[in-house]
């Protein structure tokens, strides 16, 4: 499996310590991603150019000081311009700084119920996290981790076919890389079709439709729609499966 990119952020002006960043970087490294590091001056032309550029061409960035330090609401507001989002008043942050605190009305906050674990604010691809060393390596270990690990997993296509089936149910068996389930109804079959290779997959449909009849083709008959349909689906459930753990911790 190809690695995905993962950029790490820092204010340029404020110290962050070498170890807390080894700390993150190992860790991030040990699911399979690739790990880089660049540091942005605290001024929101700067901020938006960085976060721009890094949500571009990265495929998950994590911004360290984010959320609960004296710059956070200077990277909120260039977030709030890199993604087109109002600011608003995010009730959750307030519960840990004792203070108003802003994020972009569309961020989602994970939290963990132990104690000393900061809660991280996710946009689009992007993590934000506080800068205090032991919050930072509890919301990592908690947190950030368990998420990125199964975002980091394969993206499953999906297709469901209905062949014809007059002369009783169809011998078919899947191949290496696409798994076959089948259920028979009247005079058709119809057919579930996973795997994680989408090349793969396509080979053995036009095999099928080589050989049977299909009557109906379900899950995005456009390979374009099929591609995005199941790739946004795996990070909605990225993040379903992420928050229903954290809330059953």
């Amino acid at each position: 499996m190809a690695k995905k990119t993962l950029k790490i952020l820092t204010i340029h002006s404020k110290e962050t310590n070498d170890n807390i960043l080894n700390f993150i970087s190992e860790k991030l490294e040990s699911i399979n991603y690739r790990v880089k590091r660049a540091t942005v001056e605290a001024k929101e032309e700067s901020l938006c150019k960085e976060i721009g550029s890094s949500v571009r061409q990265c495929d998950v960035v994590l911004f360290i000081g984010g959320v609960g330090t004296e710059y956070s609401g200077l990277v909120w507001q260039a977030v709030a311009k890199v993604f087109h989002q109002q600011l608003i008043v995010n009730p959750h942050l307030a519960k840990y700084t004792n203070s108003v605190e802003y994020t972009t009305a569309y961020a989602k906050c994970f939290e963990y119920t132990h104690n000393g674990t900061f809660p991280v604010m996710y946009v689009q691809g992007l993590f934000l996290l506080t800068d205090d060393v032991k919050l930072l390596q509890s919301s990592i270990l908690n947190i950030a981790v368990p998420f990125l690990t199964h975002l980091n997993g394969d993206v499953v296509f999906k297709r469901k076919l209905t062949i014809e089936a007059k002369g009783g149910p169809p011998k078919i068996c899947g191949g290496s890389e696409v798994h076959v389930s089948l259920c028979t109804a009247s005079d058709v079959a119809i057919l579930h079709l996973t795997s994680s290779n989408m090349s793969a997959l396509l080979d053995y449909e036009n095999k099928l439709l080589e050989d049977y009849k299909v009557l109906d083709r379900r899950e995005n008959a456009d390979i374009e729609d099929l591609v995005y349909s199941q790739s946004d689906s795996h990070v909605k459930k990225s993040v379903e499966v992420s928050t229903s753990a954290l809330r059953s911790v």
